[in-house]
């Protein structure tokens, strides 16, 4: 009998995990994507980004300068009985499981190209050094964004203008969300 309880309580918690494993997941990937498309210069920016899941847990970045690192919650954020208020909470009363994912960086707006672009400081710029990632050379005319650069110059840019509202609104977040749930679903079968 002590086994069956076991086996029940092992169920009870993977049967609740199991339908936020596939979005913690997601919320994961989507940040490594952002890291992977956004601009890299110091990497201060691509280190900035965190979760929060929806019950206020967060996994959150360096906000250092270097190569991205990988964020992530190290386990699945509930147990079963957490889990289980959760969906009661959020799925069926919403309709969704809410994950927020956010940069704390000070110039996050500019780097996703939301506002103009503000150069930095010859004092700023002399500590920036070079570009971790790829750069695209071009001249930035004044109230322009990040990421527009164009004909020659010598203004750099090391991602896309609107990289960020391209991957968000093109389709390409929603996708990675479906690719991660059905893998976990697959998985748990």
């Amino acid at each position: 009998m002590a086994k069956l309880n076991a086996l029940i309580k092992e169920l009870d918690r993977l049967g609740g995990s199991l339908a936020l494993v596939g979005p913690t997941l997601a919320a994961e990937q989507i940040v490594r994507d952002l890291q992977d498309k956004g601009p890299l210069w110091t990497g201060t920016f691509a280190n900035s980004w965190q979760i929060t899941g929806p019950q206020g847990q967060i996994a959150r970045g360096t906000g250092s300068a270097g190569a991205p690192q990988a964020i992530g919650f190290n386990t699945t954020p509930f147990s079963g009985r957490q889990a289980t208020q959760t969906l009661l909470r959020t799925v069926f009363t919403t309709d969704k499981v809410v994950y927020t994912i956010s940069n704390f960086c000070s110039y996050a707006d500019e780097a996703r190209d939301l506002v103009a672009y503000t150069p930095p400081s010859k004092e700023e710029r002399s500590k920036i050094g070079e570009p971790l990632g790829q750069a695209t050379f071009g001249f930035r005319s004044a109230g322009a964004k990040r990421g527009d650069v164009s004909g020659s110059g010598r203004n750099r840019s090391t991602a896309p203008l609107d990289w960020y509202t391209t991957y968000a609104g093109g389709g390409e977040m929603d996708r990675t969300i479906q690719v991660m749930l059905d893998k976990t679903f697959k998985a748990a079968r």
